[in-house]
């Protein structure tokens, strides 16, 4: 990888405006078959009793694999989107902050199968997850390409 700084400058410019950055999750490591971010424990991200949710365990690993498996296909002109996600909530976490590690185990033609997973500041494991994503011909169509009107 020529530049892993400028993938990852360019990947967290992607996610702004989205719930990604409503959640404050932003990339830090790349790899060629794995994708890193981290978010902050706090009370955005909390179940009203004071811990990670785990909706929001959900959004991070879905949003690392996923931004994983269109990093990987976008030179090819693809696009891929989640199809589904199974998670393990293992350990709870009140405050800090969590990484969440998407490694890429299958890389089909049509679909990948990535596992991820979510740990505190002291590496131990909050979240276990797997997800499929389908790899489609893209680019997307937005919101403007389909005279949609976005308010």
């Amino acid at each position: 990888m020529e530049d892993k700084q400028a993938e990852l400058d360019a990947l967290n410019i992607r996610a702004k405006n989205t719930l990604m950055a409503v959640l404050s999750i932003e990339f830090i490591d790349i790899g060629e078959d794995y994708l890193v971010a981290k978010m902050p424990v706090n009370a955005i991200v909390h179940q009203p009793i004071g811990i990670l949710h785990g909706g929001a365990s959900a959004v991070l690993g879905e949003s690392v694999a996923s931004s994983l498996s269109n990093w990987v296909v976008k030179p090819l002109g693809k696009i891929a989107v989640g199809v589904n996600i199974q998670a393990n909530h293992l350990r709870s976490i009140r405050s800090g902050e969590v990484t969440c590690k998407a490694v890429l185990k299958r890389k089909g033609r049509t679909m990948h199968y990535t596992e991820m997973e979510v740990r505190d500041e002291n590496q131990r494991l909050i979240c276990a997850m797997s997800m499929n994503n389908m790899v489609l011909n893209g680019p997307p169509k937005t919101a403007d390409s389909l005279n949609i009107p976005v308010e």
